[in-house]
C-alpha cells in the first residue's frame, strides 16, 4: 500500500525541520484608485491583499474550512479554491491582514498544476479574478514570462500596502500556465519580484557582499515559510482523503517560492546559496506531486519514488542552508564562533538577530507594526 511509505516520509520531514524551530466582478476596469485618507486606506484593501480577516467575512462570509499551510478558504463563484492566509500571531485574529492569497481554476483538485485541464482559465479570465483581489490602488507592471517554471510573474505597487505593513508596497501575481494561453492557478502575494539592488553598472569593482542584509532577510522569510510548510506536511493525517489535494497545494507553493528565489539578486558571495535553496524548494515542489500522484493512484513504487526525491530534496535544503550560512559569515553577518552551534536550519534565527531590531518575530515582514 503506498500509504505505508507516508510514515518515512513524515519521519524525513519531523528529522529535517527539528523540534526547536518556529514556525470584483470579470471584466472590472483595470485603473487604480488613488488613497487620499485613512478611510480610503482600508477600503482599498478591503476583502482583498492586505485587508483583514474580517473584511473577507464581510465580503463573502465566513470560511468554510480552514486548510494549514493555505489558510482560510472562501467560497466564491466559478472558482475552485480561494484562500487567504493572514498574518500569523495577531490579536485580535480578525485583524490579522491578508498576506497570501490563492486562486485555483475549477479542474481537479489532485490534478498537478502543470497539466493542462479544459476549467483553467484563459490569461484574461485569470486576471479579471485577480484585480479584484488586489489592493484599489494598486498598479500593475507587464508580465514577465517565466519559461523555466511555466507561469508570467507580474509585479505590482501600493501605496496602501506601503502604508499598513510599513514596507515598499511592493507586491506580486504569479500566473501558472500549464499552456500557453490557459491559467491553473494565480498566486497574489506581499513583495515585489524586481531585483532590490537596483543597482546601476559602474566602473569600480564590485562588492561581493553588496546588499546581502536585504538578500538574506527576503530569503530568512522565504526558508520559515518552507519550514511552516514541511511543518504542516508533517501534521498530516495518512488516510485523510483530503492529503493529496494539500499536496498539490504545498507542491505549487513550493513551485512559486523557488521561482522567486531565482529571481532574487543576490550578491555574488550569497549566488551559491540562493542557487542552492531555489533548487531545495523546486525539489520539494516536484517530491509531493508526486506522493499526491502516489497516493491517488494508491501506487506503492511511486511513493517510493516521491520517498526518494523527498530525501534529495532534504538534502538539498542542507546544503543550501550550510551554503547560506558560509555566505553571511563571509559578510560579517555571523561570526564563526557562532555558526558552529547552530543546528540545521537555525541559521534564520541569526540572519533575524543580525538584520532586524531585537525581539522582532521571525515573520517580522507580516507585521503590521514595526518591531521595537
Amino acid at each position: 500500500m503506498a500509504w505505508a511509505l507516508w510514515g518515512s516520509i513524515l519521519i524525513m520531514i519531523g528529522g529535517l525541520i527539528g523540534p526547536n524551530v518556529s514556525e470584483g466582478a470579470n471584466g472590472s476596469p483595470m485603473v487604480a484608485r488613488r488613497i487620499t485618507n485613512a478611510q480610503d486606506l482600508e477600503d482599498a484593501v478591503s476583502g482583498r491583499l492586505g485587508g483583514m480577516r474580517q473584511s473577507f467575512t464581510d465580503a463573502y462570509s465566513a470560511p468554510v474550512e480552514t486548510q494549514p499551510g493555505i489558510g482560510d478558504v472562501y467560497a466564491l463563484p466559478d472558482v475552485g479554491l480561494f484562500a487567504v492566509q493572514f498574518q500569523p500571531r495577531t490579536e485580535p485574529a480578525e485583524e490579522a491582514r491578508a498576506i497570501w492569497i490563492t486562486l485555483r481554476s475549477q479542474r481537479p483538485a489532485t490534478l498537478p498544476a502543470l497539466t493542462p485541464h479544459s476549467a483553467d482559465w484563459t490569461i484574461d479570465d485569470a486576471l479579471a479574478r485577480v484585480w479584484p483581489l488586489l489592493p484599489a490602488d494598486a498598479e500593475l507592471a507587464e508580465p514577465i514570462a517565466d519559461a523555466g517554471t511555466m507561469s508570467l510573474l507580474i509585479a505590482c505597487q501600493s501605496d496602501a500596502l506601503a502604508t499598513v505593513f510599513e514596507t515598499d508596497g511592493g507586491c506580486r501575481v504569479r500566473l501558472v500556465t500549464p499552456t500557453p494561453e490557459t491559467v491553473s492557478f494565480a498566486l497574489i502575494a506581499l513583495g515585489g519580484p524586481e531585483p532590490r539592488s537596483g543597482g546601476t553598472p559602474v566602473a569600480t569593482p564590485v562588492d561581493p557582499c553588496a546588499d546581502v542584509a536585504t538578500w538574506a532577510k527576503t530569503t530568512a522569510d522565504r526558508v520559515a515559510e518552507a519550514v511552516s510548510l514541511l511543518d504542516a506536511i508533517a501534521a498530516l493525517v495518512p488516510d485523510d482523503p483530503g492529503t493529496p489535494e494539500q499536496l498539490r497545494l504545498w507542491a505549487t507553493r513550493f513551485a512559486a517560492m523557488a521561482a522567486d528565489q531565482r529571481g532574487e539578486s543576490p550578491p555574488s558571495a550569497a549566488s551559491r546559496a540562493n542557487r542552492l535553496l531555489a533548487d531545495a524548494f523546486a525539489a520539494y515542489a516536484a517530491a509531493l506531486d508526486e506522493a499526491a500522484a502516489a497516493l491517488v493512484a494508491n501506487d506503492e513504487a511511486a511513493m517510493e519514488r516521491a520517498t526518494t526525491m523527498l530525501s534529495s530534496a532534504n538534502a538539498d535544503l542542507t546544503r543550501g542552508d550550510a551554503a547560506l550560512t558560509q555566505a553571511l559569515t563571509r559578510c560579517g553577518v555571523l561570526d564563526a564562533q557562532e555558526t558552529a552551534s547552530i543546528g540545521h536550519l537555525q541559521i534564520v534565527r541569526f540572519v533575524y538577530d543580525d538584520i532586524v531590531p531585537a525581539g522582532c518575530p521571525i515573520d517580522h515582514r507580516m507585521s503590521v507594526a514595526p518591531c521595537a
